[in-house]
Formats: C-alpha cells, sequence, structure tokens
C-alpha cells in the first residue's frame, strides 16, 4: 500500500499535509506525534473510514483492512463471544450467526433454528472456521477475558477495550490498523497484546499499522516509525536507524556552539543546558569537552523534534 500527499483539513484547521509513506508486507509500523495532530486522522483514511482532501491511497485488490478505533461500538445486549465476531467480513458474520442461534437454542429448543444451525455449522466446516472461534477463546483468555457468555453491559471500560482488541486480532486481514490499541492495558496485558501483534505477521503477508503514545511499545516491536507533528509528516524511518544510528549529546551552551551544526539534525536547549540530536556519533568532534553521548528513545527524538529547533 502507498499513501501520496495526503491532505486533510477540518474548517480552518489542517489536520494533515502532504504525508506520505509506504506499508509493504510484513511490516509492523508505529505512529507517533503528540495528542491532536492528526495520528488518527491519518489512520481513519488509510483504513477508509474517513476521505482525504487531496492525494490518493493505493493497495492491492485483495487486500482487507481490519480497523480499531480508540472508541469502538458495543452492543450492550451481546454476549463477549458475540461482540467479538461484531466483525463485517464473512467469516466473521457466518461465526457471529452461529453463536447467536447457540444461545437461543440453550434456552429453548426449536427444530427449524436447529437446522438453521446445522446448516452454519457445514458452512464452518467447509470454511474451517473453528479454528478462528478457538482462536477468539485464546486470545480473550490471554487479555484476562474468560467468561465468554458474559454480557458486555457488565464490562468495565477496560475490559470492553480488551474485547474490541480481541476482535480485531482474529478477524481475517491482510492489514491490521490501530488507534492506541494498548493505552488502557498495564504493562503485562501490553507485553502479550504486542506479542499478539508480532504472530499476526509471522507468515510473512499481512501487516500492523499502530499508533500509541507509549512510545516503548513501538520501540519494542516496531520496524518503521511514522512520526507527524502539527499536520506535517517528520520522517517515515527503520526503527533501529533512529535508536542506533542517531544519537544525543546533552552538553553546555558553551561546549554546543563548538559542535558542526552540519551534523545536527535538532536541539532544544533550556538555560545553560542543550540537547542534540546528530545524525551520527561518528561525526562527533571528539576533541570538545563536557559532551555525553547516548542512544535517544522515541520519546526524546519526539520531544526534541516537537519543542526545539530543526535544523
Amino acid at each position: 500500500m502507498t499513501i501520496e500527499n495526503i491532505s486533510k483539513s477540518y474548517s480552518v484547521e489542517t489536520l494533515l499535509k502532504d504525508i506520505s509513506f509506504g506499508i509493504s508486507e510484513g511490516e509492523k509500523i508505529g505512529i507517533i506525534g503528540v495528542n491532536g495532530t492528526g495520528k488518527s486522522t491519518l489512520l481513519k483514511i488509510i483504513a477508509g473510514v474517513e476521505t482525504p482532501e487531496t492525494g490518493k491511497i493505493t493497495k492491492g485488490n485483495r487486500v482487507r483492512i481490519e480497523y480499531l478505533s480508540q472508541n469502538p461500538h458495543f452492543d450492550e445486549e451481546a454476549t463477549v463471544l458475540e461482540q467479538v465476531f461484531k466483525g463485517n467480513s464473512p467469516e466473521m458474520k457466518l461465526l457471529r450467526d452461529y453463536q447467536e442461534i447457540l444461545d437461543v437454542l440453550q434456552n429453548e429448543y426449536n427444530d427449524e433454528i436447529n437446522e438453521r444451525l446445522l446448516k452454519l455449522q457445514d458452512q464452518i466446516d467447509r470454511l474451517n472456521l473453528w479454528d478462528l472461534e478457538s482462536e477468539a477463546k485464546s486470545v480473550l483468555t490471554k487479555l484476562g477475558i474468560t467468561n465468554f457468555s458474559q454480557k458486555v453491559k457488565e464490562l468495565s471500560g477496560g475490559q470492553r477495550k480488551r474485547v474490541a482488541l480481541a476482535s480485531a486480532l482474529i478477524t481475517p486481514c491482510e492489514l491490521l490498523i490501530l488507534d492506541e490499541p494498548t493505552s488502557s492495558l498495564d504493562p503485562v496485558k501490553r507485553s502479550e497484546v504486542l506479542e499478539k501483534f508480532q504472530e499476526f505477521i509471522e507468515n510473512g503477508d499481512r501487516s500492523i499499522v499502530f499508533s500509541s503514545h507509549i512510545t516503548t511499545d513501538i520501540e519494542h516491536i516496531c520496524d518503521y516509525v511514522v512520526f507527524i507533528n502539527k499536520g506535517n509528516l517528520i520522517f517515515a524511518s527503520p526503527t533501529i536507524d533512529l535508536l542506533y544510528k542517531n544519537c544525543i549529546a546533552r552538553c553546555t551552551s558553551e561546549s554546543f556552539n563548538k559542535l558542526d551544526k552540519s551534523y545536527m539534525i535538532a536541539y532544544s536547549q533550556k538555560n545553560n543546558q542543550v540537547v542534540v540530536l546528530l545524525k551520527s556519533r561518528d561525526d562527533l568532534d571528539k576533541s570538545i569537552d563536557n559532551i555525553i553521548i547516548e542512544n535517544p528513545t522515541l520519546e526524546e527524538i519526539m520531544n526534541i523534534y516537537s519543542k526545539g529547533t530543526i535544523l
């Protein structure tokens, strides 16, 4: 999939301006940026939920997209398992119909309804979808949801988020797009979700794009990072280059003035202390005193670009 020169505005506010990057098979791409910078809008456009004012998105005809928003819709009267099968794909609809009829038969036997159940079972057999139901229960269990017949209206906000995430993870698709999927999870559950992301792309023909304000999650799993700031694309770069090719230099104003500015990407200054993002530690003049060199984090990179001076 290619995203080419995407722009979007609301009223007089420009949310996205000429955004371009690509998504290849098997990639895990993280979208970062401060709140209100256009991340959610970009994901909606990629997912086809919203349309851009200018630019275009090109994807293969057989690429199925599953999108999980920050605020997904819930059927209050559905059970956990029924909610997981609320997706729009034919496979999910079939499993949803099966689960709904099964729930009816558990309360009241009816020959006609039982016949419908048998036909659905035959369709599920032919499409080999029983593994999908088993996977749904496995993912839910990993996320701490074990009562599959519990009503959605009885769940907490965090539990609902996990049910929606389980639904997205088991829906057959080639591109999975998620908006802040780990925001309400504790560190253990977040780690398990990231493992499921890794499993999702293991066969090499599926990809994940997700946004997160928890930049360590993106550092941990993503191959590429897309940074949006004030509607502009700052970079779309390999994670390994950002974290291990670039470097952070911490120094005094006096030492900063001796540095070669042509090797700098950006810097931020507070009083007499300067934090500099450099293209490479190999570019640094080793003769300059009072400089501490470190590998950057995505959070530090984002802060320098957002609050500092870009060269």
